[in-house]
This record gives C-alpha cells, sequence and structure tokens, in this order.
C-alpha cells in the first residue's frame, strides 16, 4: 500500500506541545471526495504522537503536564547518550503513533468534544503525517497534497 506524506509544521519553539489538526483533516478528508470508510493517521517519527482529546486549552497542558511527571527529561536514559531525547520516544510509546477515525456520508465521525492533535515531544520540527482513506468497497484511496499544511 502506497500512502503520501503530509508535512506538518509545528510552528512555535516549544520542545513539548500539543497542535491541533482539525483546521486540516477535515478538509483533506472532504477533498478526496471520499463519503464512507475509515481514515487513518499516521506519524512516521518515533518523537511525536498522535491524541484524539478534548481541545480545551487548559486540558492540553494538563495532559503535557502529567507526561512530563510520570516521564522526565535526562533522569539517565541509556538512549540519552546518543541524542539526548530518550523521554521523548517513551512518551510516543505511551501516546501512539496513529488513529482510525470512521468516515460516515463524508464527515469524520468524532464526537462532540473529540478533536485530533500532534502531540510533539521533541520539537519543534517539521513532521511527516501519511493520510489513507478506505472507501467502504474496499479500494484505497490515497490523496495527495503538495503543500506543506500548517497546524
Amino acid at each position: 500500500m502506497e500512502a503520501i506524506p503530509i508535512i506538518l509544521f509545528c510552528e512555535k519553539g516549544e520542545r513539548i506541545s500539543c497542535k491541533s489538526g482539525m483546521e486540516t483533516f477535515p478538509c483533506e478528508v472532504e477533498r478526496s471526495k471520499i463519503k464512507n470508510g475509515h481514515v487513518l493517521i499516521f506519524s512516521k517519527h518515533t518523537t511525536c504522537g498522535i491524541l484524539i482529546q478534548e481541545a480545551e486549552r487548559g486540558l492540553n497542558v494538563d495532559i503535557l503536564t502529567r507526561i512530563e511527571k510520570l516521564i522526565p527529561k535526562g533522569t539517565g536514559y541509556k538512549h540519552d547518550r546518543i541524542d539526548n531525547n530518550a523521554d521523548s520516544h517513551i512518551k510516543t510509546c505511551l501516546i501512539g503513533v496513529s488513529r482510525i477515525i470512521p468516515l460516515i456520508n463524508g464527515i469524520l465521525q468524532l464526537g462532540t468534544w473529540q478533536s485530533l492533535f500532534l502531540a510533539e515531544f521533541d520539537g519543534p520540527r517539521a513532521r511527516k503525517s501519511e493520510k489513507n482513506h478506505r472507501a467502504s468497497n474496499g479500494r484505497m484511496i490515497l490523496h495527495h497534497d503538495a503543500d506543506p499544511i500548517k497546524i
């Protein structure tokens, strides 16, 4: 299966951040013309993950703060000998790098309070995210947007 990368830019300078993808991904799905199926969002990186959570600024801060307390930077991780970001890898293992969202009548089936986020743990960086649409007839349809997407 071939996938077309979408580049996501985290423009701010924080090492750890949570950026909404809700302005980007619904538009991408709409342009694909697929009405029913599933959308797979996948990060090809080991230091950032994909979250589905309520879009409330305080909650995003709470999540990142709690993750940072659970897995602090620089506490003697063996991987830090290489590039000093072991905590980022471990945080991503907990969050995960993919989400599948049902698509019905061209609308992402997220709950009332659910939003899609890129959780960056070793930023800021340009990130590639794969987005595949699987139509209900089983045919894989890929959508390409050559321009970088900023979130």
